[in-house]
């Protein structure tokens, strides 16, 4: 019986066959594939099913958290980075002047980042 699903089922079949072998020969693509990795192999098979997907419409696409992930990464990213800036600071803080004014520079960097996240996202 020919139901939507099994229709789907073989149309998107038959559209990644013809994504794999675009612009090659089935002999071509199997004699190139004998050099590649797995890693070249599964990205190859990952971006044809990825295209396949975006033909037949299905849900493939930026999933509606990516712009907050993408932001908390971000954020992530710039927080460690001004962290590691803080603590080459503080061990040339440490060498001229000692642990004490290390410490000291350090508790006031953590206040003011503090401070300035508050003023930048609230509460």
């Amino acid at each position: 019986e020919l139901t939507a699903k099994v229709f789907r089922t073989y149309n998107a079949s038959l559209t990644l066959e013809e994504e794999l072998y675009r612009d090659k020969s089935e002999k071509e693509l199997s004699t190139r594939m004998t050099t590649w990795s797995n890693v070249d192999k599964k990205a190859y098979f990952t971006k044809a099913n990825f295209r396949v997907a975006e033909l037949c419409n299905h849900q493939k696409g930026v999933g509606k958290s990516h712009t907050a992930t993408v932001q908390k990464l971000d954020f992530n990213q710039q927080y460690t980075d001004d962290m590691i800036d803080r603590l080459k600071e503080c061990q040339k803080i440490e060498k001229k002047s000692g642990f004490e004014a290390a410490r000291k520079f350090f508790i006031e960097s953590e206040k003011e980042l503090h401070e300035n996240w508050l003023s930048e996202h609230g509460t």
